[in-house]
């Protein structure tokens, strides 16, 4: 499953680093992709290891709130 996350503290590429490690961190997350500009935030998963509310949760605590 593929699902698109914004987040306004998108702000420049260490930003897109640190979203990326915490997200690929979680198990069951393939693959992790930041577009800045956008601000946006897009991860392949596989939804039977973990969840969206579970990679925004992440997103929060890596100090990135998804927007709601």
């Amino acid at each position: 499953m593929t699902v698109d996350i914004r987040s306004k503290s998108i702000m420049c590429s260490g930003c897109a680093q640190t979203i990326t490690k915490a997200l690929m961190g979680v198990i069951g997350v393939k693959s992790v992709s930041v577009d800045v500009p956008k601000k946006t935030v897009t991860v392949d998963f596989d939804e039977r290891t973990t969840s969206e509310l579970a990679l925004r949760t992440v997103m929060i605590g890596a100090g990135y709130p998804p927007d709601a």
